[in-house]
């Protein structure tokens, strides 16, 4: 379950950048060269760091854990706990903020 939240997050922030090519054996791996005046590029992808995605998956996770205690919650008492209700909604906004606003390409 974990890897394929990992493997989301990781897709979702790798970026892909052009990058001039150093010697002639650097043209291979299937990647697509571009000539931009005299300079032949490739482009690269640059995946997030295991760190931020490990932080991702921990909010996801945490998120999903949360809104499980809100039901319970609400099961036990009948009512909305509004201090889960503020945890909730400042996860949402953070991931929101991380996967709208990080998403370079």
């Amino acid at each position: 379950m974990f890897e394929r939240v990992r493997s989301f997050v990781r897709d979702w922030f790798t970026r892909f950048m052009l990058a001039s090519e150093q010697a002639e054996g650097a043209g291979g791996n299937g990647v697509r060269a571009a000539r931009i005046g005299k300079r032949k590029y490739r482009r690269v992808a640059v995946a997030p760091s295991e760190r931020f995605v490990w932080g991702m998956v921990t909010l996801i996770i945490a998120l999903v854990g949360v809104i499980a205690l809100e039901i319970v919650c609400i099961l036990v008492t009948g009512a909305f706990n509004s201090e889960l209700l503020a945890v909730i909604s400042g996860l949402i906004g953070s991931l929101v903020t991380a996967f709208v606003m990080g998403k370079k390409s």
